[in-house]
């Protein structure tokens, strides 16, 4: 293939991706109409409507699989018209901005997506309509965009600090769309530009309760000789806003973090330890069974660990023996 072909290749995909960040959908027929109009400028050659047909095939199916492999809802639909073909569609595709160094939406996109779904499914059907605090992380955000992709509304009365999920919610839930939530109420503070979060929160300790709070963790310490775990941030003003939110929660505290990240021996942190206040339920929701050991050191160590859907149904109910150390009253 030449440069010229290449960078023709290139061109085209691009413009398939700008119409899918601006339209959320694309067709065959708009783009065999934006090749033939680049066609007309001087120095191009005619093109043939079967080879356009071809390539759109390619390029469509090429960037469906990336978009798709990093967690994207892509679907390819027919046209609004008969002659429209095909249409790839991908509702969420401007999530993308919403990203930075320190706020890794992308990172291990499929873990954090069962996490996000599982949680989804834990407000949907688990909690009634108990108030919710969703906390900051990346993984958080995949909760909320779980949510909108139910297309249901949650009647629950939502706090949060994840700034870049509310805008993710607001930007999204357009005419025809179901919002997830009518409204969310964003506690005072102030927001670190180059963390893309939330900054110190230590005012609102103890000011509030909520019935479940959401958070994320940077790691899982796993002790073999204690049979515990502990759950941890990185850094203390991560972990001081974490537990504030935790310290709110009276009904249950659910810690998303990705099974990669639960060790012997974290290659960064552990710094501040994430916990709850005592009698309510813990519950550490990861993408895969961890094994045995770890799951019966977060049992004594009062995190409920969930990996599947069936897994809530046995976190431990009120008044049971739950063998945990201390004990936590379960949902």
């Amino acid at each position: 293939m030449s440069p010229k072909q290449k960078g023709k290749l290139q061109q085209r995909a691009e413009w398939i991706c700008i119409q899918l960040a601006s339209n959320k959908s694309v067709s065959l027929k708009e783009f065999t109409d934006f090749c033939s109009q680049m066609a007309k400028e001087p120095g191009e050659k005619s093109v043939k409507p079967e080879n356009l047909a071809s390539e759109w095939s390619k390029l469509a199916w090429g960037i469906a699989s990336a978009l798709t492999h990093v967690g994207y809802s892509v679907s390819f639909e027919d046209g609004d018209t008969p002659d429209d073909g095909k249409s790839l569609k991908c509702p969420q595709f401007e999530v993308a901005r919403y990203k930075s160094d320190a706020f890794l939406v992308y990172d291990k996109p499929e873990k954090k997506k069962k996490i996000g779904n599982l949680v989804a499914f834990f407000l949907r059907e688990k909690i009634e309509r108990r108030s919710v605090f969703l906390g900051s992380g990346s993984t958080v955000f995949w909760v909320g965009r779980a949510m909108f992709e139910q297309k249901v509304s949650f009647e629950h009365l939502f706090y949060s600090i994840n700034i870049p999920l509310i805008c993710y919610w607001a930007e999204l839930s357009k005419e025809g769309t179901v919002p997830p939530v009518k409204s969310v109420k964003i506690p005072e503070g102030s927001f670190q530009i180059a963390e893309f979060r939330y900054g110190p929160m230590r005012e609102l300790q103890r000011q509030r309760e909520v019935g479940v709070a959401v958070v994320g963790a940077d790691g899982c310490r796993y002790d073999p000789k204690s049979a515990s775990v502990s759950l941890y941030a990185n850094s203390e003003d991560v972990g001081n806003n974490t537990n504030s939110i935790t310290d709110m929660a009276v009904h249950a505290v659910v810690v998303c973090l990705t099974s990669d990240k639960i060790s012997e021996d974290p290659g960064k942190g552990p710094g501040p330890t994430i916990s709850g206040r005592s009698g309510v339920t813990g519950i550490l929701v990861t993408d895969e069974d961890p094994g045995e050991a770890v799951v019966n050191a977060c049992i004594e160590s009062n995190w409920f660990p969930v990996w599947n859907e069936k897994r809530f149904d046995l976190v431990p109910k009120k008044g049971q023996n739950t063998g945990q150390k201390k004990g936590r009253e379960s949902i």
